[in-house]
């Protein structure tokens, strides 16, 4: 297996309250996307897509948001577009993809043309809770082949007023199997996000250690920062394993059809006061889900009440719990994470 460095960072929020601020955010989407070296073509496309999924939410919505993200696969570039809404939802999906079809007076192109322009595209919705949609956007096409056995959803984003996030994640997938940290700096702000930074960054250098391994060096590399809390996990899907150590509040769930499995973490702060670091095994069948987060989502989401769900893309499911059970006062992560 080739080692993967996989996407991570922190994911841009746009509130979407009228139609009046949609050319604003194409414009910024269609600017990240030639930063990323996109081509005209392929800019152009993802102006659409921003378009169109503003638009409706502005025209359809009781409130909406567009999350954007910079993705990454084997050193190719993408853009990762998640239109998220609380509204009355969609009952007829496949009727709303056709072209022509509209409910607003307007031409009815919009899902359609996602769709068609989208290199991965997903939707779930439920009447009178409201709809999902993710959209991927490669610069170079990908071969069935050279796709990533990892899937992955994710949302990263900083307490509302403030710039930097004190949540961070990362993610590697090589020769050992799966390996990624999660971590939600002390408090909140740019104090927040430098030992979250400096704890990524301790990962990358040697990923493939052991989840007690990394929580060690990671706490004494922390020294000098405010503090984190972390968490660590290795799966190997060979073994049907999932090893987890972790210090502080951030949560864990496995997802498998079953009775869902909590991962167990220890009190403390990695980089000051840590009593006790140890790893717990768990089982991990084949269509398991990994649900992290950091304590800006509440614990108290339960995926049954989403019929259908596990079974859909991880950027869905992420999208749908920080929409539900965010806390709005912190800092909010959500990984999710499948091995497919």
């Amino acid at each position: 297996m080739n080692e993967q460095a996989l996407s991570t960072g922190m994911s841009l929020m746009f509130p979407i309250g009228d139609t009046g601020g949609v050319g604003e955010i194409r414009r910024g989407a269609v600017a990240m996307a030639k930063d990323i070296h996109f081509d005209e073509t392929q800019s152009g496309r993802i102006g659409i897509i921003v378009t169109e999924l503003a638009s409706n939410l502005a025209k359809h919505a009781t409130s909406g948001e567009l999350i954007i993200r910079h993705i990454r696969h084997r050193g190719v570039n993408g853009m990762e577009i998640l239109s998220v809404d609380k509204g009355p939802g969609i009952a007829d999906i496949g009727k709303c993809m056709e072209d022509g079809y509209s409910t607003a007076g307007s031409p009815g192109t919009g899902l359609g043309a996602t769709v068609r322009l989208s290199d991965v595209f997903d939707i779930y919705s439920q009447e009178n809770k409201g709809t999902v949609i993710v959209s991927q956007s490669w610069a170079k096409k990908l071969p069935a082949t050279e796709m990533s056995h990892v899937q992955i959803g994710a949302i990263c984003l900083p307490m509302h007023g403030e710039k930097a996030c004190g949540d961070g994640w990362a993610l590697h997938h090589g020769s050992e199997g799966l390996h990624l940290l999660v971590s939600d700096g002390l408090g909140h702000g740019i104090i927040a996000a430098q030992a979250t930074i400096a704890a990524i960054a301790h990962f990358n250098e040697t990923p493939e250690r052991t989840p007690r391994e990394m929580m060690h060096s990671v706490h004494q590399a922390l020294r000098s920062t405010r503090g984190t809390a972390l968490a660590a996990v290795a799966i190997k899907p060979e073994e049907a394993m999932l090893t987890f150590a972790g210090v502080g509040n951030i949560a864990g769930t496995i997802l498998d059809g079953t009775k869902p499995r909590g991962l167990a973490s220890y009190n403390g702060i990695v980089g000051h006061q840590v009593h006790k670091i140890q790893e717990i095994q768990y089982p991990w069948p084949e269509d398991a889900v990994l649900v992290m987060h950091s304590d800006g989502l509440s614990n108290r989401w339960k995926l049954e009440d989403y019929p259908g769900l596990r079974q859909r893309h991880c950027s869905l499911i992420a999208a749908i719990l920080y929409r539900d059970y965010q806390r709005g006062r912190d800092d909010v992560t959500v990984l999710v994470v499948r091995h497919q």
